[in-house]
This record gives structure tokens, sequence and C-alpha cells, in this order.
């Protein structure tokens, strides 16, 4: 009875987690719809939970049936290698058939547990490549990066810096020195030698990789003036990713040998991967790494991880090296975790120090605004995440920021609130219930990889998030003599609630004629006879969503 209702827990688990997983990667498809970094990010790590405790619960419910093929497999195998034509190649190539049994053989030390831990870290090792690849040829991906890194100072929080600025100490120089400390004395205490060295083997090569693959790639952090902390050499891959992967993997390897609950594995696991993932996070969020670093830091981690892992599991079931013993189980490593959270709450204050940015100005002096001026711009369109192109510029402002501020808000138009996990699960929920959110953040749009500096909306009659006005305002490095400034923007109506083509999400639906928003926000902000200059040529386009629109190209220039 106690055996039924354990599997109908663990299916229960894996229909209710396969469940979720397929939700949460809807959203993940609907990268540039809900191109909102926190959001993203939070969905990725639900993804990768919801994706650890399938596996986990999917591995117990196919246990037995695992033995059963297996058992299947073994006999098969057996009556094959009696056939004749079988064992005429077996004396042809005994070699190839040695190596062969040799690989998949569960009695050999470098048999089945060597052959997995290999070809895990093989393919970890090939994404990791991949991604060089990505950056040497400048992949979809790497574009992304920019992106990201341009948008994450629009969603700081002194809270959310707070809190990141702890989670990166975990993995800070002098936080290792502590876990390696206290990890060799679990060791030798428990008279552990073999893992001593092994963890100080790994110690040794994630950092001399780390040092190793920085000089070969050679990228060049992300700007100080997106960054929070002054961070010397070069980003890519990411150090503290890459311990955290490896070092924190180890403590969390020999804390599930310590339990044979199935739940406190699970949680163990779990754990193990919501702090690499925010470990992770931090190092983009403080600005010091681009996503993609963390990436293939975790991936690189990954090679040394199953590395470590498969030649602790040798050790431990073949015992190889007959003068170190290796043990199952290891109690002590219990006082490592809470030891290493309080540590970095008490002390990171104090070494990690949140940099004052100072915005770099590289400004262009045109002597004056016209179609031919504007062509030496790098960006004339609006565009996703991904770098898809959207909406041509509708707008030019002549004037400081304050003026633009005091035009939109003294017309009754309501400035946007910055995009950050708050506001936005605040603007889904008062959305579901069809409710007003007078300053809504908006979805970022990107022109020459950088978010809008500005957005402004302003209701309908029916006073409802579902429809609203709106506008994207980008600060450019032109000038005017004298050193007005002038900024560009695009302008769409959203006419209501829609279910995205693919995937059935709703989003935002804008009304296909953007030509008819730039004339209401001119009539809005009481502007009269205002002049125009060609952008682009009349044409139609699709937004991110993928709505429709059509546009004569031209943009109204607004002096304040």
């Amino acid at each position: 009875m106690a055996r039924k209702s354990l599997v109908f827990f663990h299916l229960s688990f894996v229909l209710i987690s396969l469940l979720l997983f397929l939700v949460s990667a809807f959203f993940i498809k609907q990268l540039d719809i809900f191109g909102l970094p926190l959001i993203f990010t939070f969905t990725l790590l639900l993804e990768l939970l919801l994706l650890v405790v399938f596996l986990y619960n999917l591995v117990f419910l196919l246990e037995e049936p695992f033995k059963i093929i297996a058992s299947i497999l073994s006999s098969a195998w057996k009556g094959i290698r009696k056939n004749k034509y079988v064992v005429k190649l077996e004396r042809r190539y005994p070699t190839i058939f040695d190596w062969y049994l040799r690989r998949l053989s569960i009695n050999r030390p470098d048999g089945l547990i060597l052959t997995t831990g290999v070809v895990i870290s093989f393919f970890s090792f090939i994404g990791f490549l991949e991604i060089i690849e990505d950056l040497i040829f400048k992949e979809v991906l790497i574009s992304i990066d920019q992106r990201i890194i341009n948008l994450i100072p629009n969603i700081r929080t002194s809270h959310l810096t707070n809190f990141f600025s702890f989670i990166t100490f975990l993995v800070n120089a002098q936080t290792l020195i502590v876990l390696t400390f206290l990890v060799l004395i679990v060791f030798f205490i428990r008279k552990q030698t073999f893992a001593a060295i092994l963890f100080g083997l790994a110690l040794f090569l994630e950092q001399l990789l780390a040092l190793v693959v920085k000089y070969l790639v050679g990228r060049v952090r992300p700007e100080q003036t997106l960054s929070l902390l002054a961070e010397p050499g070069f980003s890519f891959p990411s150090g503290h990713a890459l311990s955290a992967t490896v070092l924190f993997g180890i403590v969390a390897y020999y804390l599930f040998k310590t339990f044979s609950s199935h739940i406190s594995r699970l949680l163990i696991i779990l754990g193990y991967v919501i702090t690499v993932f925010l470990v992770a996070a931090s190092r983009v969020y403080l600005g010091v790494h681009y996503p993609t670093d963390v990436l293939a830091s975790i991936l690189l981690g990954t090679t040394l991880f199953g590395l470590f892992i498969t030649f602790s599991e040798i050790q431990l079931k073949h015992h190889v090296f007959k003068n170190f013993e290796q043990t199952a189980s290891n109690a002590l490593a219990l006082i490592i975790p809470p030891f290493l959270i309080i540590w970095s709450a008490l002390l990171s204050p104090f070494f990690i120090q949140i940099r004052t940015i100072t915005p770099s100005s590289n400004l262009k002096t045109i002597q004056s605004i016209s179609s031919q001026t504007l062509a030496t711009f790098p960006a004339k369109y609006s565009e996703t995440l991904t770098g898809q192109p959207m909406e041509p510029i509708s707008f030019v402002y002549v004037g400081s920021e304050n003026a633009i501020k005091t035009l939109f808000l003294s017309h009754g138009w309501y400035m946007a609130d910055p995009p950050t996990l708050s506001n936005t699960i605040k603007t889904y929920g008062v959305g579901f219930q069809s409710r007003q959110y007078l300053t809504a953040p908006v979805t970022p749009s990107y022109l020459d990889a950088k978010p809008q500096d500005e957005a402004f909306e302003k209701p309908t009659e029916i006073n409802k998030l579902e429809q609203r006005h709106h506008t994207r305002i980008w600060r450019t490095n032109l000038v005017l003599p004298g050193g007005t400034k002038i900024w560009v923007a695009t302008a769409s109506f959203d006419i209501g609630i829609k279910l995205t083509s693919t995937l059935k999400i709703p989003t935002h639906q804008i009304d296909p004629n953007i030509d008819a928003e730039r004339e209401y926000i001119i009539r809005s902000l009481g502007i009269e006879n205002p002049s125009y200059i060609q952008v682009v040529e009349p044409q139609l386009g699709k937004n991110a969503s993928g709505d429709p629109f059509f546009t004569d190209g031209k943009a109204a220039v607004i002096k304040l």
C-alpha cells in the first residue's frame, strides 16, 4: 500500500510538472512579445525547476520498468552473441567488440558509469563551443545579448540590487576561500582524501579554464555606463557562474548522497538549480556579463561537474584507488549551505561596492533636421528583442527631456512605469481583470539595440488597460548647434486584447493605421501645423505580435 501511495505521489508530480512546463514554455516561445527580462528570467527559472521535478519523478516511476527492460536487453544480447554471424564478426573484430562491451559493463570502473559521464560532459562542452561560435560569427543570440544588457538599467530597483549583490557575493573570491576551507575540513574529518583531492582538482581546473578562455576569446565586458560593479578583465565566460555550477554542485552531490528520502533529494537538486540560476542572473543584472557569458559558463561548469560525479561514483562503487576511502554520505556537509548564506548576508554590503553610473555622451552636431541628416542615424525602425524590425520612426522631437515630459503630462498623458517584475505582474493582473492601470509599463522596443528612454500612454473613453494610445521615445546622439537634443519616437494605438496566432497567448492588438495614431498625438498635444520629413518609403509591416500596419513613412517634427 505504501508503494502504491508513493507511486501515485510521484505520478501526480510528473503530470502536474509536465502541464506547468508546457504552459511556461508558451511564454518562453513568445520572447519577442513578452520581451521583459525579469518576466522572462522568472519564467525560465520556473521552466528549469519544473523540468527537474518532472525528470526526477519520472526516473523514480520508471525504476522498475528500466530494470525489466535492462534484463530483457541483457537476455537478448546474450542470444544475439550466440548468433553465428555475430560470432564471426566478433572473431574478425575482437578489439571493437571488447571495447563496446567494456563501455556498457556495470562491473568495470571504465564501464557504464564512465561512459554515461563522458557523454553528458561531451554534449555540455559541445553546447559551450556552439556559444563561442555564435560569438565569433555574431549570431542572433549575441544581438539579443546587447539588447538585454541595454535594458537592464531600466528595471533596476534598490531592493533587487541589494538582493543580487548578496547572491553574487555567494561566489566572490572571499566566499570561495571560505567554501574551500569548509569543504576540505569536512573531507579530512571524514577521511575522504580522494574527495578532497578531486575537489581541489575541480577548483583548480575551473579557475584555470575561466582564465584561459577569457584571454582566448577576449570579449570586452559591457559598457561601464551599464555596470554597477567595476570588474576588471574580459567578460567571457563568467567565473562566478562557472564556480557556482562546479563547486556548489559538489556540495549538492554530497548532500544528495547524505539523504535517502526522495523529497529531500529533490529539494537539494532544486536548491542547487535555483542557486546557480540566481548567481548567473546576478551577473547580468549587475551589468558585468552578457547573458551568453553566464550560459556558456553553466555549460562549461556542467562539463567539469559531470566528470567530478563520474569519477566519484567510480571510486565509490569500484574502489579504484585502494588507499583512498570514498563513502556514500557526508552529513557534515549540511553545515556548508547555511554558513555561506549567513556569511554572504553579513559581508556582501562591505565587499560589493555598487558604482554610481555616469551616462556617456557621444554627441554629433547636425545643422538642421531633414531626411538627409536623419540618414546618418543608424536605425529608423523599432526592433523586437531578437532584432526583427517593426514600426518606423513617426516623430522627431527637438528639446530637453523635461520639455518632452511637461508637454505630455500637461495634456492628459501618463508616463509609463519601468518594466520591473512587480509592475509587470501588476499589469497582467489588471489586464486579466479588465481594469485600468494608467501608468502600466509597455513592452520594451529597441532602436539600434537600445530600449526606449521614455514611454507615454493615454486612456480611451472605455478607460481600461486593454485599449490605450501610446508612444515610445528614444534619445539620439544628434544635437543641433547650441546643444539642443534630438529625440525620435514611434506611436501605435492598442485597440484591444487578442490571442497570438500560434500559442494563443493574450497580448495587445494595434490599429494598423499607425499614421492615424501619429495625427492623434499631434492633436492631443495641441500642436498646430507641424512639419514632416520622409524617414522611410511608404510601406506595409508587422509588429512583434504579428499585427499588420501601414504608413506613409513620414515623421512629424516637433520643436519644443
